[in-house]
């Protein structure tokens, strides 16, 4: 699994997992909101399942 977050740091993602004791294991997270950037991670690491967390900040050089 791979939660990519647009607006948090990896930082604070890893904190709210301590907070709520979620060992996290099995999930990669990436900070990221430049979608090119997403896209290429994806690609060499595919997985099962994303949540993409607030794709409303999310942005492309594709799209204006």
């Amino acid at each position: 699994m791979i939660y990519i977050s647009g607006e948090e740091t990896a930082g604070q993602i890893s904190s709210r997992a301590s907070r709520l004791k979620v060992s996290g294991e099995n999930i990669r997270v990436l900070a990221e909101n430049h979608l090119e950037n997403i896209l290429a991670t994806l690609e060499k690491n595919p997985t099962k399942l994303l949540i993409l967390d607030s794709i409303s900040v999310m942005h492309s050089d594709e799209m204006s």
